[in-house]
């Protein structure tokens, strides 16, 4: 495979002579990561897969490279360079927020409950044992007296638990009924999410499928050899954007090579007046895609952080 020549800042081709690119695995460790949110690279081609037989409905590129450049960010400098935050799937992390806070919100709202219910049972039980008390002091001092020969000011034992009951009965409706529960009171606040200082946007702007093809064939009687060779290319962008104020701070654009090699060999022969010998065998090699992206993504990297360096961003 050939790499496509280097960019320069504003995504065009570089003159040639230029200083190769410095590989994202040899940039040295960083003091202090920056904070990097990867957002979805689109496919922007809608090409799908070359078939000369039949229209194909699988996309010519793959899907979802956003995971492949994270996984090379974060290999930079030995993972020193990027702490990188989650944004090509947020609806899922904020669904799990979500779920986190109603959880919380269901723990508070128990403990809630089952507090105002242990209060109430709490104070119940006081009264009770103390009116209980109570109720053992009146019968036994009503079981010293006559109770056909009581005093003038003593009431008559009746009379006395009749008026504890009372008693006991302001005491219950004395107790503070069941807080309500609010959702406000005593909530933690969710921690905030990290929020990126850069954001990388991108897309897989272009994919040319046969731009260049070539084969030699040669036969010899009933002897024959045949190869072809085929050459695609794929486009990406990527570019850098302050996430404080929107400005596009650096952009590259990179082309790369996708090669695919065939090579094939038959032998025809007859071994009798009514048979014959056919031996046929060969090899195809198709480049795979996602390795053109990889290193069309390190290309792209490699010149976007020399950028973001050398005008004093990083």
């Amino acid at each position: 495979m050939q790499n496509a020549p280097s960019q320069n800042h504003a995504g065009s081709h570089t003159a040639a002579g230029a200083p190769a690119f410095v590989s994202t695995d040899d940039l040295p460790p960083r003091q202090s990561p920056i904070l990097l949110a990867v957002y979805p690279i689109p496919d922007q081609t809608g090409a799908n897969k070359s078939n000369p037989d039949f229209a194909e409905i699988s996309k010519a590129m793959p899907q979802g490279p956003e995971a492949l450049l994270m996984e090379i960010l974060k290999a930079v400098g030995g993972g020193t360079w990027f702490t990188l935050v989650e944004r090509s799937n947020t609806a899922s992390l904020l669904n799990e927020r979500q779920i986190r806070e109603a959880q919380e919100l269901q723990r508070r709202q128990r403990a809630h409950i089952n507090a105002e219910r242990g209060r109430i049972a709490k104070e119940a039980s006081q009264i009770e044992q103390e009116v209980s008390q109570l109720r053992r002091q009146v019968l036994q001092e009503y079981s010293k007296l006559d109770p056909n020969n009581l005093p003038p000011d003593v009431p008559t034992r009746e009379q006395t638990l009749s008026n504890l009951e009372a008693y006991a009965q302001k005491r219950r409706a004395g107790i503070k009924p069941e807080k309500p529960f609010s959702q406000f009171e005593g909530a933690k606040p969710a921690p905030d999410l990290a929020t990126a200082e850069y954001i990388v946007l991108g897309s897989i702007v272009a994919y040319e499928a046969d731009l260049f093809s070539s084969g030699t064939g040669l036969r010899l009687f009933n002897i024959c050899g045949l190869g072809e060779f085929r050459r695609d290319k794929v486009t990406i962008n990527l570019r850098i954007v302050s996430a404080s104020s929107g400005i596009v701070l650096s952009t590259k654009t990179i082309t790369q090579d996708i090669v695919s090699q065939r090579q094939q060999g038959s032998i025809l022969s007859y071994v009798a007046v009514d048979s014959i010998l056919e031996f046929e065998s060969g090899y195809a090699f198709n480049e795979p895609k996602t390795f053109a992206l990889n290193i069309a993504f390190r290309q792209a990297l490699s010149h976007l952080i020399s950028d973001m360096t050398s005008e004093g961003y990083w």
